[in-house]
């Protein structure tokens, strides 16, 4: 039974699950057709929508396994596989639905904020038989309110007591202490100058009269010091007057912009020195004049218009200076009125600033843009610009072609909702990943009509802040490229067959050959004498050689045609590295090397075949210990930085390689340097490894400098049911 993840039904519009099981014959042995059910989500949507016990905030949703909302929000509209949630809980949901299988999940539950950046209480659960996952939660403040309230009951309680205790010593205190202590601080607070201070009681003993004849005294000095004070305070206002008008006057002569003052009839009475250095007249020649004597004539009627806005408020436009030369220039204006302390006008301020820099620098840009526009038009490759929300904001004409639509009806509308004729998920893919990664990423996909292959890449664009705003792709034909490579494949695979018939056909007189000196040399054909049994160990030991050519020829020509079977199984890549490394002990002690193991904890389980790993590895360590003189290896395994792959590495202290001969090293019957050249060796054991780790989905390469040491490193994919699936 499959069971389609939660979409969009064509016919009714209305979100559906599909459930599909197949049919067989009465016997149960043939295929006879599928029974599809569509059932409408409804009843499920009036289960998660009910808000019995959960509040004001609460709320349950479904996701799906790529975070989608699948079912309505209490609080936003259209969410149905439009909303992906991307809060802590739904992540861990997603987790729990990968591990699912393995009944590693949980469910606990914990504070995060949700898809409306809001606290929640939230807890999630995995819908057995989907890949949906439950979601329930619940404001924290609404959550935690009952523990709030009995704080809120407890401390009430404190302060009640305190306030109780608090009265009782102030009751004793009052009538006692109280009267004492006002006194003294009183006396402080006018000693220090606070003249407006009174420590009057209403008592009638003696300390109340004696606080009465003290604020008696205390009034009477003020009195003889209030005249003083005041005419200090004009001082200091008038200096500070002076002041702030000398630092406006200075900001204003200053100031980068020309700056004019004038009356309410347009006459200018002050100028900045910038405004001089503008025009190219002096002040004596501008003070008295009508402001339009800066302008052209032609600009008259505007500045008319600019007067009359200036006195409702403000104005701010561009004109044509004229300058004492005559020369004509743009300049942008910025005109206000000026009020005395009344609120009256009384003057007029315009501030200009020369723009014609500006106006040259619009002009090239606008020609850099138009010639920018007639590139990016006439570029073969296709070529769209989409923003962070997947929206597309800009497309060249190769793109209009390929999706058969005018720029007008593409802008604004989602990339998947446009690219229909294409595999809709890779573009989509390709933006996650290159927005993941923060750099250029590439997929390849193949058009469902024409059957044309296309490699569609995108490259993320940033904000300020290094934050992925949007990105831009380009979709490349690369059918010709398709076509070479099917072409070359039809090439190895005709030499793998030539390669696998010639060793089959040399195989057989090869065995016969080898029995028959076995024969002889074990003396059953009859005795032979020392010189015979000598020549005839050479032909044996040549023999075994062409034996093993042969063998490897074999598994490479198979491995090379793709026709090699792997056998692939979920194991511990760190056992399988003890069993190679205990075989090869005895090889290395009668050298006098040692063999390190620097083998990582935890590692995550690998699927792969064992028995061809273990060829790698048996390949790689008796390379290194072969070439490996004094000193010895070094095996060693462990996560990379991203977390998707083992690597595997062998270190050997040997000679090392050369860099001229590193890219020799993985091809087909080659060994580099007369130092590493050994008899016995075909040449094909790092080809073939190189061809194994790639039918597992990893790399293989050589990190070495000469005369110091080499590590063969091979990388293999960590178990990820997700990623295995995409």
């Amino acid at each position: 039974i499959i069971i389609k993840d939660a979409y969009i039904s064509s016919e009714k519009k209305v979100p559906t699950i599909a459930f599909s099981i197949p049919m067989m014959d009465k016997e149960n042995i043939n295929f006879i057709g599928v029974v599809v059910m569509r059932y409408s989500m409804q009843a499920i949507n009036e289960i998660t929508t009910s808000r019995i016990g959960l509040g004001k905030t609460g709320e349950i949703y479904l996701v799906n396994k790529d975070g989608f909302m699948i079912t309505p929000s209490r609080f936003m509209e259209n969410t149905f596989l439009e909303l992906k949630v991307d809060s802590e809980g739904a992540k861990k949901c997603a987790r729990d639905i990968e591990q699912f299988d393995k009944k590693e999940y949980g469910h606990k539950s914990f504070i995060y904020k949700n898809y409306r950046n809001v606290p929640v209480l939230g807890v999630h659960n995995h819908i057995d038989y989907l890949p949906w996952g439950l979601i329930v939660e619940m404001g924290e403040k609404e959550a935690f309110a009952p523990l709030v309230r009995l704080k809120v009951l407890f401390l009430s309680m404190v302060f009640i007591v305190s306030m109780i205790a608090w009265m009782g010593g102030y009751l004793l205190a009052k009538h006692i202490i109280l009267p004492l202590k006002k006194l003294e601080m009183g006396v402080e607070k006018i000693g220090k100058g606070d003249l407006d201070c009174r420590v009057a009681t209403q008592e009638k003993d003696e300390i109340g009269q004696l606080s009465r004849a003290f604020n008696k005294m205390t009034q009477d000095l003020k009195n003889t010091t209030t005249s003083v004070r005041r005419l200090n305070q004009e001082i200091i206002q008038r200096r500070e007057a002076e002041e702030r008008l000398q630092l406006f006057s200075h900001a204003v002569e200053s100031a980068i912009e020309g700056i004019a003052m004038g009356n309410l009839s347009g006459e200018i009475n002050y100028i900045n020195e910038s405004l001089v250095k503008m025009f190219g007249y002096s002040k004596e020649e501008i003070i008295g004049k009508k402001i339009s004597f800066l302008y052209d004539d032609e600009q008259f009627p505007r500045l008319q218009e600019a007067l009359k806005e200036t006195m409702k408020g403000g104005w701010k436009g561009e004109l044509v200076g004229k300058r004492k030369d005559g020369t004509l220039f743009p300049v942008e204006l910025h005109s206000s009125i000026v009020k005395d302390i009344k609120g009256r006008v009384i003057a007029q301020m315009v501030t200009h600033t020369d723009i014609s820099e500006r106006k040259q620098t619009e002009e090239k840009i606008k020609q850099g843009a138009k010639e920018w526009e007639e590139t990016f038009n006439v570029m073969e490759d296709c070529i769209f610009i989409m923003d962070g929300e997947q929206n597309i904001l800009k497309t060249n004409r190769a793109f209009n072609q390929l999706v058969k639509r005018k720029s007008e009806k593409i802008i604004g509308k989602k990339c998947y909702r446009i690219i229909h004729n294409l595999e809709t998920a890779i573009p989509n893919c390709v933006f996650l990943k290159a927005k993941r990664s923060k750099k250029m990423c590439s997929l390849e996909l193949k058009s469902k009509e024409t059957n044309v292959c296309l490699l569609a890449s995108a490259v993320p664009l940033f904000d300020q802040q290094e934050k992925v705003i949007g990105a831009v792709h380009v979709i490349r034909d690369i059918t010709p490229f398709k076509l070479a490579e099917e072409k070359m494949k039809e090439s190895i695979r005709v030499k793998s067959d030539f390669l696998s018939m010639v060793s089959h056909e040399l195989r057989t007189p090869l065995t016969a050959i080898k029995e028959g000196i076995g024969i002889v040399l074990d003396g059953s054909a009859g005795e032979i004498n020392a010189e015979q049994e000598d020549f005839l160990d050479t032909a044996k030991r040549n023999v075994d050689r062409l034996h093993r050519l042969i063998n490897q020829v074999l598994d490479f020509s198979k491995l090379e045609a793709r026709k090699a079977e792997f056998m692939m199984e979920e194991r511990d890549i760190n056992q399988t590295i003890k069993e190679i490394v205990k075989m090869q002990q005895p090889v290395a002690k009668d050298k006098g090397l040692y063999v390190k193991l620097d083998l990582g904890d935890n590692l995550d389980k690998l699927l792969f075949d064992v028995d061809k790993i273990s060829q790698v590895l048996t390949n790689l360590t008796n390379n290194a210990l072969r070439h490996t003189e004094k000193g010895g290896i070094t095996v060693s395994s462990k996560k990379d930085t991203d977390g998707e792959f083992i690597r595997v590495g062998i270190k050997d202290t040997g000679q090392g390689i050369k860099t001229e001969d590193l890219n020799k090293l993985f091809q087909q019957f080659q060994q580099v340097g007369e130092k590493f050249r050994k008899p016995g060796s075909t040449g094909l054991g790092l080809a073939i490894s190189k061809e194994i780790v790639n039918g597992h989905k990893g790399k293989i390469w050589v990190e070495s400098q000469y005369s110091v040491g080499s590590e063969f490193v091979f990388t293999l994919p960590i178990v990820n049911e997700k990623r295995d699936k995409g």
